[in-house]
């Protein structure tokens, strides 16, 4: 059962389901709410952004090619080679964050992960790995002015 952020709604519902012998599977959005409704009865609870985020971790760690990956609410992480317009340019300098919305999660230097620090220099060539909204991603890659890989 998942009734999104109505906490006490999901509280009910789960007693009474439990009243009536049906077993509950529950979301939680967070560990002491999952808590709660385990002393509540419910059988199982889930903790989808949780274990989203374990296996995203996952995914980016394996020997594994991305392209995109879309993700709820329009966010979306997309592999990109970097282009003319960042080559020769630090993480500081590009400035993902605040001049996009952008978040930079990973840099591949000739098939070597590498994690981005403000220091760290882009080459031409390089794959990035990159997290936001799809319209601040576009936007970004324009800028970098490469179309995906």
């Amino acid at each position: 059962m998942a009734m999104g952020e109505d906490f006490e709604g999901t509280l009910i519902a789960t007693h009474i389901l439990k009243e009536a012998g049906i077993p509950v599977s529950v979301k939680a959005a967070s560990e002491r709410k999952g808590l709660v409704l385990t002393k509540m009865g419910a059988d199982r609870i889930v903790f989808p952004e949780r274990d989203m985020g374990h296996r995203l971790a996952q995914f980016l760690s394996s020997d594994g090619v991305i392209d995109l990956l879309e993700l709820p609410q329009g966010f979306i992480i997309e592999q990109m080679q970097v282009g003319a317009r960042f080559a020769g340019r630090t993480v500081a300098e590009i400035n993902t964050t605040n001049r996009f919305g952008v978040w930079l999660l990973l840099i591949y230097k000739n098939d070597e992960a590498v994690q981005p620090l403000a220091s760290t220099v882009l080459d031409k060539g390089d794959i990035i790995v990159v997290f936001g909204k799809r319209a601040n991603v576009l936007v970004f890659e324009e800028a970098n002015s490469v179309r995906r890989k």
